[in-house]
């Protein structure tokens, strides 16, 4: 894991402990966004994703956030797991954004823990789709 996926996820568990679990997902953005700012981690916050389709752009994806130019950045409140599609669409955004990791965190839970959290990159995800 690296320090600015370390640092992405410390961020998290303070929004986790200091407000609580049970904010609004835009909430939770917000107070994440304040965190990065308050450690100067750079975030591009709403940032567009467009995607292609016989060549004509399509709109209307964002991901919460691109952290430091590096990591796209999933914030969803209270999921108990993770949904199957999740990795195809960190999959999707990804290849549209040219990024190599996202990261995707349910706030919404009580506790904050591994299960609550995943770290996809371009090759981990395309192992699971051939594995399947």
């Amino acid at each position: 894991m690296s320090a600015l996926t370390k640092w992405i996820i410390g961020a998290a568990m303070v929004v986790h402990r200091v407000p609580g679990p049970g904010l609004l997902e835009s909430s939770d953005e917000e107070a994440l966004c304040v965190e990065f700012e308050l450690r100067e981690i750079p975030f591009d916050r709403q940032a567009n994703v467009d995607g292609l389709y016989r060549g004509r752009t399509l709109k209307g994806r964002r991901l919460e956030a691109i952290v430091d130019y590096q990591v796209g950045l999933e914030i969803r409140p209270a999921l108990v797991c993770v949904p199957d599609v999740v990795p195809a669409q960190v999959l999707s955004c990804l290849k549209a954004t040219g990024l190599r990791r996202a990261l995707w965190i349910n706030l919404g839970m009580a506790r904050l823990g591994r299960r609550d959290s995943k770290i996809f990159s371009v090759t981990s995800v395309a192992k699971k789709r051939i594995l399947r």
